[in-house]
């Protein structure tokens, strides 16, 4: 390899190493600049000819590892941030994987419904019902009105 040499290929075991000084050259950025476009296309042709198998390094990117990556966000963020986004994490968590939620709604639901239901007083009876009618009505037939109660009622 020379001083400024941009590509080097070299044996290595029984295979080559391809050596780019530059990788920048690979962007999509950079393919109008010069001949690079011509460089790349000839570069990815020679790689790939009669090779099954293709080895690209990237460890030198910064944002190549998703850990990295997530390490340099985290790093970013307040701790305000930060503890909101772990809350949000926990809730997400225990709706999801844990029994305690769907517990803790039925509850409220049986609670709501004590609070909100109407109060229910019990009704008269038929027959207070019907002594009240005969006294309101003397001139009233007892016999057809325990009929029409019965009918009402749903018997027969």
């Amino acid at each position: 390899m020379g001083p400024f040499t941009l590509l080097s290929i070299e044996s290595y075991g029984r295979g080559e190493l391809v050596v780019c000084s530059e990788p920048s050259i690979f962007i999509n950025g950079m393919r109008g600049f010069f001949d690079n476009s011509v460089l790349v296309s000839n570069l990815i042709e020679y790689l790939t000819d009669n090779r099954s198998t293709l080895v690209v390094d990237e460890s030198h990117r910064d944002l190549a590892n998703p850990v990295q990556f997530m390490n340099l966000w985290v790093g970013d963020l307040g701790t305000g941030s930060k503890v909101g986004i772990l809350l949000a994490l926990t809730v997400t968590f225990l709706i999801f994987s844990t029994p305690y939620p769907k517990k803790l709604l039925r509850g409220l639901e049986r609670l709501l419904n004590k609070l909100l239901a109407e109060e229910k007083r019990p009704g008269p009876t038929p027959d207070l019902l019907m002594s009240r009618v005969i006294e309101s009505h003397p001139d009233w037939d007892p016999e057809l009105l325990r009929r029409l109660m019965k009918q009402i009622e749903g018997g027969r």
